[in-house]
Formats: C-alpha cells, structure tokens, sequence
C-alpha cells in the first residue's frame, strides 16, 4: 500500500540499533497486513442494528456501534472516542483501521516498549498514526480524534508526552513528507531525537 516504506531503515542514535530483518516491512507485507488484518473480516452489518434497533438513534452513551461500525471495535474506544464514531462513521473507520495499522507497524520497529506503554515504542506509534490520519483526514480532524483518544488518559505525564508526539506527524505531513512513506516519517523523528521518549509536562 504504501511504496515508499524501507524495510531496512533503523535508527542510530550513539550505536546503531538494526530492526529484526524477518520482522521488517516490505512493501508486500504491509499490503498483506491491510488486506488480512483486524479490518479485513469487517462487514457493514456489524453495528447497533444487531442489537437493540432503537439504540441506532443514540449517541456516545450508547453501548452498541453505529451503523457499519464493527461492534468489537467500538467496545474498545473511550467514551469521547464512541462520540465522534457516532458523529462520523466513516472518519470512525479510517480512525481505527490507521489505529491497528500503526500498533503494529509499532511491534516491528524493535524500539523499548512495555505493557503500559510510555517508552520509545508508544512515542513511536503516536508519530506514525498521527501522520497517517493527517494524510487521511486532514489537520484539523485529525487533532480532534487524536485528543479524543487521550481522553481516557489517567496520567497528566503520559497524555502530554502521547499529545506532543501526536503533534510531530502534522509537521513532517505538512512539510511535504510523502504521504507514502509514514515509515520513514516516524524513523526520521526517531533518528532527530524530536520524540518525547518519556511521560512528562514541560
């Protein structure tokens, strides 16, 4: 899908450190991701009509997904998140499939993550998606989502370190980094040491 992704690029800041070439992305393999992922088995069915039809005619409060939202996914967004989805469903499924895409374009970087995430794996992944729905969506909405998804944030640390990663995809997509190649655009943010790497306010 996206051409211009490198499978060997890795970031070198003081040694170099090498992504796992079995692991890496090609070009074929990020279609194959796309195409066989948690979206491909998505239909547009799967929504509040399976449950109760007059919660069709709600809102975030609601516990079904709007129409042609796949209910699986909608269970795992915060409640400003389901609001939007409600607003927007078609913006709500580029938001979640540019969500999968991203954790696990993340899993392949070989960065330092945890279960809790807030290391250099999740300031990666914050990058990548942010530029992708940028390209996607455009700027402005993409802020919305972005800030929609901190929403359910228990930690001042960890929503400024997530918000100000979220803000260096707009630049680079700004910029005129081509929107073909988010791969490199997290790389090159990595590699300029511009990613806030841990929780923190300045």
């Amino acid at each position: 899908m996206w051409s211009g992704m490198n499978p060997n690029h890795h970031p070198e800041r003081g040694r170099a450190r090498t992504v796992p070439a079995p692991t890496g992305p090609t070009n074929a393999s990020w279609a194959r991701i796309v195409l066989e992922g948690p979206i491909a088995n998505w239909t547009d069915g799967g929504g509040c009509e399976e449950g109760d039809p007059s919660a069709c005619e709600t809102d975030e409060a609601s516990p079904y997904a709007p129409p042609s939202v796949p209910q699986a996914e909608c269970d795992l967004l915060n409640q400003v998140e389901r609001g939007l989805c409600w607003a927007n469903a078609s913006e709500c499924l580029k938001y979640i499939s540019h969500s999968a895409l991203a954790s696990q374009a993340a899993k392949l970087t070989g960065l330092q993550d945890d279960p809790g995430g807030n290391l250099e794996q999740d300031a990666w992944r914050h990058a990548f998606w942010s530029f992708v729905l940028t390209n996607d969506l455009g700027a402005a909405r993409a802020f919305v989502w972005m800030e929609g998804h901190e929403a359910s944030s228990t930690s001042d640390g960890s929503t400024c370190m997530d918000m100000y990663n979220n803000s260096l995809g707009p630049g680079l997509a700004a910029g005129g980094w081509p929107a073909s190649d988010p791969w490199g655009a997290a790389w090159s943010l990595y590699n300029q040491q511009l990613l806030q790497l841990a929780p923190g306010c300045s």
